[in-house]
């Protein structure tokens, strides 16, 4: 705003005339209308005229004013004699403008013609007080006012008479400000400092207040200049916090990228596993129905027979590893095992049959099955028995083999529940919380289990899949027992 008023103000400067061009810096109003009053009520008693242009507040405080410092000055007598001319300071400032600045043609003619209003004999001794050059700087045109005062001294140059402007102190406390305040300062004949000097009584007082505003002005300076490297130490955070989320930005893509990588890498392995597990049963079938159709035969001899036999376990326990293998891709791909067709049926019926299973292959493992009446429940059939055969070979692999294991099945309200009990060694606490959990590394498979150790994680999704629940307690006094809940019917 001011820059591109230098050459404005560099011309006004050099053409100050011998003429008295005075701007009087103020604070607050009383003081500035005390001092104007001095400066036009002078001029008017030594036989000058006057021109004020000034706000309307103003003006009716200078006519007090001007009466108070002689009680015969008389505003209406002087008006008429074309003693005092008065103008309204912002309606003459509205007829001055042109797009945003004062227009030189329209100020000679305006001012001319008020000038030539309120001219005398002695036009030396006339005073002229304006307040426009105030009222641009407070709105922020400051490359405004220092194109009237521009006018003002070119002006003075035709026309004798002694002006007064006046800016309130507030308008320049900024950093441009100060530049603006040397260029109005530059452009006058006069400098009148505000209250805080001229209120002084004596040039001691003066002084002293000197000093004290140069020593306000130095530690402004310092204040300034600390403002300044606090500013640039932001600058220089904003710019390490940019780079910092910038970073952070560029991590998560680099993140969310490797995610779907790897969950692509995921289910492309899950994928070929399911494809490969599938394709490695049909080999396997035909390897056990061959075996066992060889033994029923008669076909082999009778140490050639107990081989096969021993081919045919390991058969059905691969085929059984398999199965674990499918249903845990089938959890990783999907989030839960897909059940057949749910029919009614006894679950006791089932525990029966699976007890009878184990008992035939462990005929010395006492095994004590417990049903209190018909438990029906809507389920999958083959799953549920999975699920019984984990738990009552998991109590057969781990406990105690001198003692008897409990299969327990009763209906209560709604649901049915299953207890498989066994005692031996208890399962670590620590390890309990992770025993039903579908984790790598949540269970160890025993050297007497069938399948991968992954048996009890998966009857939790059976059990959870038909909607029911699964837990477990175990102690070194009370034994290990899982309990499961179905929706009876």
């Amino acid at each position: 705003m001011i820059a591109g008023s230098q050459s404005d103000v560099a011309h006004s400067h050099a053409r100050v005339s011998s003429q008295r061009h005075t701007v009087q810096f103020y604070e607050a109003e009383p003081f500035l209308i005390e001092s104007v009053g001095r400066y036009l009520g002078e001029g008017f008693s030594a036989g000058g005229r006057l021109l004020v242009i000034a706000t309307r507040s103003h003006v009716a405080a200078l006519k007090n004013t001007l009466h108070e410092l002689d009680d015969r000055f008389d505003v209406t007598a002087a008006c008429a004699s074309g003693r005092l001319e008065i103008l309204d300071a912002e309606d003459t400032l509205a007829e001055l403008m042109v797009d945003g600045a004062p227009d030189a043609s329209r100020f000679h003619a305006l001012i001319g013609s008020a000038l030539a209003t309120a001219a005398g004999e002695s036009q030396s001794r006339n005073r002229v007080y304006g307040e426009m050059v105030d009222l641009l700087w407070q709105r922020g045109q400051g490359a405004a006012a220092l194109r009237l005062e521009a006018f003002w001294n070119e002006f003075q140059q035709h026309r004798s008479f002694e002006l007064m402007c006046a800016y309130r102190l507030a308008a320049f406390g900024t950093d441009e400000g100060g530049t603006g305040f040397r260029e109005v300062c530059g452009s006058h004949s006069h400098v009148l400092p505000t209250e805080r000097i001229s209120a002084a009584d004596d040039a001691t007082s003066r002084l002293r207040e000197i000093c004290r505003l140069e020593q306000r002005s130095v530690a402004l300076d310092h204040e300034v200049s600390r403002r300044k490297q606090l500013e640039a130490a932001l600058e220089d955070a904003a710019k390490l916090h940019q780079a910092l989320a910038d970073e952070l930005h560029a991590a998560l893509a680099r993140e969310q990228r490797s995610a779907v990588r790897q969950k692509a890498t995921d289910q492309f392995r899950g994928e070929l596993l399911r494809v490969v597990g599938w394709d490695l049963r049909g080999p396997l079938h035909t390897i056990l129905s061959t075996s066992r159709l060889m033994i029923l035969r008669g076909e082999l001899l009778l140490t050639s027979e107990r081989r096969m036999a021993r081919v045919v376990a390991s058969g059905e326990r691969m085929l059984h590893m398999l199965a674990q293998l499918l249903d845990v891709i089938t959890v990783r791909l999907h989030g839960q095992l897909a059940l057949e067709r749910l029919v009614a049926q006894d679950v006791g019926l089932i525990a029966c049959r699976v007890a009878d299973q184990f008992r035939v292959a462990n005929p010395l493992q006492p095994i004590d099955v417990q049903i209190g009446e018909p438990c029906v429940a809507r389920i999958a059939g083959e799953r549920v028995e999975q699920v019984l055969h984990t738990l009552i070979g998991n109590a057969v692999a781990h406990g105690d083999a001198d003692r008897v294991i409990t299969v327990q099945l009763r209906r209560v309200s709604s649901q049915i529940r299953i207890r498989v009990h066994n005692f031996g060694p208890p399962i670590a606490p620590g390890k309990l919380s992770a025993l039903l959990e579908l984790a790598p590394g949540s269970s160890e498979p025993s050297a007497r289990s069938e399948g991968l150790g992954l048996g009890l994680q998966l009857s939790r999704q059976i059990v959870e899949a038909h909607g029911g629940t699964i837990e477990v307690n175990s102690s070194e006094l009370a034994g290990t027992c899982f309990q499961v809940r179905l929706p009876a019917t």
